[in-house]
Formats: C-alpha cells, structure tokens, sequence
C-alpha cells in the first residue's frame, strides 16, 4: 500500500484530471500534534501524523469519500478543530450519554464499542454538514479492534460503521470512490461544492 505521501499526490491528480486543484492547509508542527495527543491521551499513529505534518486539515475543502449508509464528502478537520469537537463530548459514562442520545443501534460491527455514538477515545478528523457524518481516530476499540482504525458516525438514523484498518487504508479507499464518483461527491446542482478550486 502507498504512503500517506503518495496518496496525497494521487489525490491532487484526481482533483487535476477534473480541472480542480486540491486545497491543502500548512503543515501542522510537532508541539502541535504533541498537544493534541497530550490533552486527549490519544497517540495518533504514523499514518495519521504524517497526514498531519502535510497538511492540518483540508483547509475547509471536502476532499475525502466516505461510505456508511451513502457516499458522503468530508473535509478534513485541522488539529485544533480536532481538540474543540473532542472536547464537546467528554461524557463520563454511559448514563449520561443515553439522556443525551438514547440508545445505539443494534447491530454494530464488534470491532468498535457498543455503548456510545461518540467517546472520548475517539478523536474526531473530518465531517460532513456540521458533523452528520464525523470520521473518528478509534483509540479506544472493543476486543478484536485495533488502536487507530476509522470508524464513522452517521446521523439519522444513528449508527457508528468500522470503514478501515488506518488512516492510511482509510484514505486508499476514499481515492478510489473519488475516481468513481468524483462528479457525484463534488457537484451540486452543475456546481462545485466548497473548496473545489477550478485550476489557474
């Protein structure tokens, strides 16, 4: 499988072969990421912090594919839009998540913990629309799970999807929707959605 590297510039082709350029932000530094994973308690993989230290976040544009009960674009969230969402939902236990939320779905995939729809080991990366779709960093999967594999919430009806092993892997199958429905993800109504930049 190629490196976050390599699929940032396979995603930057994708975007050129349409006339579109890809935004990227500035890199995130070091003591950035570091507070990050210092506030949340949560170590963010290679994959991840190599995404990072490319680029911190999608600069507001939607360049990510993401599949739960639709095909759905997602930007990006920087590091500090990061760490204010993570902090919106530092629930102590489920009792007051269920006065909150009300019950999870029923049938989840076991890889990720059946008690919540969002958690404090989960460190949110890139949304749709305010947070209908929010992708998470799982640190904190049920057994048979893995530190760091992607998980997504999906509003209405409510329900949290396993999507990928690693950021990595997450964003190896988003490049491939995107060559296949590129039009689809990007276009509203003949026009293109935010952050699609036409090429100079």
């Amino acid at each position: 499988m190629a490196s976050i590297n390599e699929q940032i510039e396979r995603l930057r082709a994708i975007f050129a072969s349409h006339g579109f350029a890809m935004p990227l932000a500035q890199p995130a530094t070091p003591a950035q990421i570091q507070a990050v994973e210092a506030e949340t308690g949560i170590a963010l993989d290679d994959h991840l912090r190599e995404l990072y230290e490319l680029t911190d976040g999608s600069a507001g544009a939607y360049w990510l594919a993401i599949m739960t009960d639709e095909l759905t674009p997602c930007s990006m969230l920087s590091l500090s839009e990061c760490l204010s969402e993570w902090r919106q939902w530092l629930y102590d236990d489920q009792a007051a998540q269920l006065a909150e939320w009300g019950p999870t779905e029923d049938a989840r995939d076991s890889r990720i913990r059946p008690e919540f729809f969002v958690w404090r080991g989960w460190l949110p990366i890139a949304d749709f629309n305010g947070g209908g779709t929010k992708l998470f960093f799982d640190a904190d999967p049920a057994p048979g799970g893995a530190h760091g594999q992607m998980i997504v919430y999906q509003h209405d009806p409510d329900a949290v999807y396993w999507r990928a092993a690693s950021f990595l892997e997450l964003l190896t199958l988003s490049n491939d929707l995107l060559e296949a429905h590129f039009e689809e993800l990007m276009f509203v109504d003949g026009k293109p959605i935010r952050g699609a930049m036409p090429l100079p």
